[in-house]
């Protein structure tokens, strides 16, 4: 078998990986958990898990590309219910956290190494999923569905009395949330990526 073959062969074998775990993406966004300590617009879903598993097994772009595929399906199937703000939010703070943790595991592999690569990834993702939320989630929201930034606020004031504010909306609320969210994905991703690593490196 040639060279070009065999490349031809690795991309296809690349790409039915990917829409594999786009598509499972998008059946784990139908599966959301609302929390009773955060307002009911954030609920906890494994949307992501995919993309940090193909992250971390077949690199960090890979990754990317998954959770904007897993997006786009969501659109594309199920709509979008904040004109199209919240999933590219979505895929920011997705894209971030598979980026940094591929990038990171790629340099440091082992048990070690994963675990260092999801911590940071979770720390820039709720760093990067706070800016994007203050600057341009809420804002836009606001103002493409015509929902008033002070209803979101006071959604967070109704079940912490100190947020005041939008910032401190991101302080108490969008902080804390990531980071579960985060600590959820790396438990997850923690027990079935030694699982499913070989399937996708095979």
């Amino acid at each position: 078998m040639s060279n070009s073959t065999l490349q031809k062969s690795s991309k296809l074998n690349l790409l039915i990986k990917i829409a594999f775990l786009a598509a499972f993406s998008f059946l784990l966004s139908l599966f959301e958990l609302p929390l009773p300590f955060f307002p009911p617009f954030l609920k906890i879903d494994l949307a992501t898990l995919p993309a940090l598993i193909g992250s971390l097994a077949l690199g960090p772009w890979a990754g990317a590309v998954i959770a904007l595929l897993g997006n786009l399906l969501k659109i594309l199937i199920s709509g979008s219910t904040t004109g199209g703000v919240g999933d590219l939010v979505n895929f920011l703070v997705a894209a971030t956290l598979c980026v940094t943790a591929g990038s990171i595991y790629q340099a440091k592999h082992g048990r070690k190494g994963a675990m260092l690569a999801m911590l940071v990834g979770v720390l820039f993702m709720t760093i990067i999923a706070t800016l994007t939320n203050y600057y341009v989630m809420f804002p836009l929201y606001a103002k493409v569905m015509g929902f008033p930034l002070e209803a979101i606020i006071a959604s967070g004031t109704a079940l912490n009395a100190n947020v005041t504010s939008l910032f401190t909306f991101m302080i108490l609320m969008i902080v804390p949330f990531n980071l579960l969210k985060g600590a959820v994905l790396m438990l997850v991703t923690f027990l079935l990526y030694k699982k499913l690593s070989p399937i996708l490196k095979k």
